[in-house]
């Protein structure tokens, strides 16, 4: 075709946009966005994907706009528009690669959520917060602060948190006040109970802050000291009503904090009326889980004397039992192993 005709049909596709409805309007945006290619026209082709609807053919449409303004700013915008409008994570993950921007960051969080991938929304705030440090942005870090309501519904991968603490460490002082005033509440209650300062906490309290705030890690006062074995904190902690049981946002309760770190006395602080004793953490994990893959033989025993189930599976079909079995320690074999008598049968013959 030559460039008449090119024109040509130019013109009726503005007549029949200027007067088609649902998916004869889309046709039409469409291919006035073609014939604009065709004229050169990349001005009023990039202006026409800012405003007019495509339907189906948005992706299409966004594409080519993405395509026309790599290496600019409003490759970012075009790029997110592209991605929502064809829920195509591979072709996302590639303009990331080639541009980062916080339309792109914002989608793969989106999409990351609605495919039920979470490592893709995870990676997307990630890339959030690198670009709000990058930029020192204040916009972009309370952005990055309110989309974590979403992330909270989901168990947070370890990576993420090791990254995560420590650029909010950084961002904080771009936060607005009341969000600041958060962190710095949820961080200051996290460090108090983990250094066992029931003073520093008291002041806390005067300040209004919950005894069940927590950091952006999800971690209370209550987490810390259990993780530290800070018994009188948490007795302190018990007095004035937290929750003992409150996991972060990895899934890790208090008392799977304490197992993992050996706290003996904290596991029998909490236990039995503290804590659940078979609740799930990461990976479908319970307390018992841990205390096998940690060699606690003594915690292992409470744990058992509490009510634990050695025959609940993980989500690998892993049971505390068959880690016992498959590992080196004895005793947390015969712990566990089914036998005359049951578990207390595998107690009374472990004292005997």
């Amino acid at each position: 075709m030559q460039a008449e005709d090119y024109a040509s049909a130019l013109t009726c596709a503005r007549a029949m946009r200027a007067t088609a409805q649902g998916e004869q309007l889309h046709w039409a945006v469409w291919k006035e966005a073609q014939c604009l290619q065709k004229l050169g026209q990349q001005e009023e082709l990039l202006q026409l994907a800012a405003t007019a609807d495509a339907g189906k053919y948005g992706g299409r449409l966004y594409s080519l706009a993405a395509e026309l303004t790599r290496g600019e700013p409003r490759f970012d915008r075009f790029a997110a528009l592209a991605a929502r409008a064809t829920e195509d994570l591979d072709w996302l993950r590639q303009a990331w690669t080639q541009q980062p921007g916080p339309e792109l960051a914002c989608q793969r969080i989106e999409l990351g959520l609605s495919q039920q991938e979470p490592e893709e929304a995870f990676a997307g705030h990630l890339g959030l917060l690198e670009l709000a440090e990058e930029r020192q942005d204040r916009n972009l870090a309370c952005l990055a602060w309110q989309l974590m309501d979403e992330l909270k519904k989901l168990c947070y991968p370890a990576d993420y948190l090791h990254e995560l603490v420590p650029r909010w460490e950084r961002l904080s002082g771009l936060l607005a006040p009341a969000e600041r005033q958060a962190w710095e509440g949820g961080r200051k209650a996290y460090q108090a109970g983990a250094a066992g300062e029931q003073a520093m906490f008291e002041q806390l309290l005067v300040l209004g802050i919950s005894p069940d705030a927590c950091d952006v890690a999800g971690r209370t006062a209550a987490f810390g000291a259990a993780m530290t074995g800070a018994v009188g904190m948490l007795e302190w902690l018990r007095e004035h009503r937290a929750d003992l049981d409150r996991p972060n946002y990895q899934l890790l309760s208090p008392l799977m904090a304490a197992v993992m770190e050996g706290k003996t006395e904290v596991v029998e602080l909490l236990l039995p009326r503290h804590a659940k004793v078979d609740r799930r953490g990461p990976g479908g994990n319970t307390a018992l889980h841990f205390a096998v893959s940690k060699n606690r033989l003594e915690i292992a025993e409470i744990l058992v004397r509490r009510g634990a189930n050695p025959a609940l599976a993980n989500d690998q079909g892993e049971t505390p039992r068959s880690l016992a079995e498959t590992g080196e320690n004895e005793d947390l074999h015969r712990l566990l192993r089914p036998a005359q008598g049951g578990l207390l049968g595998g107690l009374l013959r472990r004292k005997s």
